[in-house]
């Protein structure tokens, strides 16, 4: 019977010790950092990140399972939108996000939920060593609190720390790798807006021009007037602003499609104009009024 005592003193010493150190030496809060430089304007990088529906492009998550199911609530950006999903695969599992504050162009705050631990995540957008670049932040708090009975959370956040900080080190990477499809371009006065665009029916002309402000506004112009006149003719009504799209460039012409999308049924006879469908899918909507030369940062 002694040594059955002796080895529930021991455990009762080794509990205590471990509840030690776990409750005065490690901290209750456990943060994991790491930051990288990025040849873009924090402009052109903060659309990605205050917007849960396009996460999934840096998210190091997303490739451990792309069958996950992810579901969004609240706003279509911004703070209040919430991301859940669910997986069979263990490093993924269950879990949220949610955008608790933004400042733009600066900063976006996230409370997280993985697999049951809650933590906070910021990233935050400064301008970069060189020109025109961003030092991208993103740093990842788990909070156990001074709760006694949240010593395990710390022993856990201590153990989870190091893949944390490699899945920090992977979105980050992700986050630099779509960063090269984007323009180097400082669109902060622009406002920028990820959306949807639904595809619709679309009435169009084609037009070839030389690559001049005058030019390109009169192609754009004549092209317009037969457009409406062919939807005129066939009983089509306009069912969307009028759409001008460079197809091509070379030296020093320019090559548009322009055209309208439109309601009813597709005219077996095209003669004037052609027919198909409007581009569709996701898209950085900017809204800029003003010359045609001040509008040369839009399409940059």
């Amino acid at each position: 019977m002694k040594w059955i005592f002796g080895l529930l003193l021991l455990a009762l010493v080794a509990a205590g010790a471990l509840f030690g150190v776990g409750y005065y030496v490690l901290p209750a809060k456990t943060e994991a950092s790491r930051s990288v430089e990025i040849e873009r304007p924090p402009s052109i990088l903060y659309p990605l990140l205050a917007n849960l529906r396009t996460f999934n492009e840096i998210s190091p998550w997303f490739d451990r399972d792309p069958k996950a199911a992810y579901h969004y609530s609240g706003p279509s950006e911004g703070p209040g939108q919430i991301a859940t999903w669910e997986s069979s695969v263990n490093t993924v599992g269950v879990g949220s996000q949610k955008i608790a504050s933004v400042v733009e162009n600066e900063r976006v705050d996230m409370d997280l939920n993985l697999n049951g631990t809650r933590a906070a995540g910021v990233w935050t957008l400064a301008p970069g060593r060189t020109e025109g670049g961003a030092k991208v932040t993103w740093t990842v708090t788990i909070n156990c609190g001074d709760d006694p009975r949240n010593v395990p959370c710390r022993y856990l956040a201590l153990v989870t720390r190091p893949s944390v900080e490699r899945d920090i080190d992977a979105a980050l990477a992700r986050l630099d790798k779509v960063a090269e499809g984007l323009p180097a371009l400082e669109i902060a006065s622009l406002k920028p807006e990820l959306v949807t665009v639904r595809q619709q029916d679309f009435a169009y002309l084609d037009a070839d021009t030389t690559n001049d402000a005058a030019a390109i506004d009169q192609a754009v112009s004549d092209s317009l007037v037969v457009v409406y006149g062919f939807l005129r003719k066939n009983n089509l009504a306009p069912a969307g602003a009028p759409l001008a799209m460079t197809m091509r460039t070379n030296n020093d012409r320019v090559s548009l499609r322009v055209g309208l999308p439109y309601a009813g049924p597709t005219p077996v006879t095209q003669i004037e104009a052609k027919t198909g469908k409007a581009p569709s899918g996701r898209a950085l909507k900017v809204i800029a009024t003003g010359s045609r030369e001040s509008l040369k940062p839009v399409y940059a």
